[in-house]
């Protein structure tokens, strides 16, 4: 395992005829230089048939990404899956009986949660926007994706920006953030913290990605809340 210099320790693992099976790029060589100036980099196509392939779905290889002409080099290893996270306590005192699964219900019911419930420090919406990279990658991002959008607003198909996808899912965030419907001081959390404000039962809703939640409440912040 290799903290520092690991670009440059696979360069010489390559020039002594060591060099691992599988590894990760990492550095600044693009991949034609990886595979035509340096050799370190194996076509995977010739062990693909089309099933295999499909089971990627469209956009997983691009040219000069990782993909060289009819080769591929690199496959999609990971996934990362956003979900919201909400207080079924929370919604069953002011009468929702169901999760949002569009922006204007998210809105509505950040709003009716806010107006019933801010008097005890309950609010309908939050968001770990300390960071906003962080934030904007575990909520906003996702939600364009889900809405058929491209993340960053690049479409790799046709090497161009558009970010009209981004201006529903903003103006939505804007009307709780704007308008007092959001958790005070949503813009100075970090994720730990805004967990700790859902866990306490103050924060009716947030998004975020799913792996860590069931842990992170069932022992670093234990609650009793209902959520789900």
């Amino acid at each position: 395992m290799y903290a520092d210099n690991y670009s440059q320790m696979i360069d010489l693992a390559f020039s002594t005829n060591t060099a691992p099976d599988v590894y990760k790029l990492s550095g600044t060589d693009t991949l034609e230089v990886l595979v035509r100036d340096k050799n370190q980099a194996l076509d995977l196509s010739q062990f693909m048939d089309d099933e295999y392939r499909a089971r990627f779905g469209d956009g997983a290889f691009v040219e000069g990404i990782n993909a060289l002409g009819d080769g591929i080099y690199t496959l999609p290893r990971t996934a990362s899956a956003s979900r919201l996270f909400y207080n079924q306590d929370i919604f069953d005192r002011v009468g929702i009986t169901a999760p949002p699964t569009t922006l204007d219900e998210l809105v509505a019911d950040a709003k009716k949660v806010t107006e019933q419930l801010s008097g005890e420090g309950i609010y309908g919406f939050s968001g770990n926007f300390k960071s906003a990279a962080s934030s904007v990658a575990r909520s906003i991002d996702m939600i364009v994706m889900r809405s058929g959008g491209n993340r960053s607003g690049f479409d790799y198909s046709t090497g161009t920006y558009d970010f009209t996808a981004y201006k529903p899912v903003l103006e939505a965030f804007k009307a709780m953030f704007a308008t007092g419907v959001a958790f005070p001081g949503s813009e100075s959390l970090d994720i730990d913290p805004l967990r700790t404000q859902f866990a306490a039962g103050n924060i009716a809703m947030y998004i975020s990605v799913s792996h860590a939640e069931p842990g992170v409440y069932a022992s670093q912040f234990p609650t009793d809340a209902n959520w789900d």
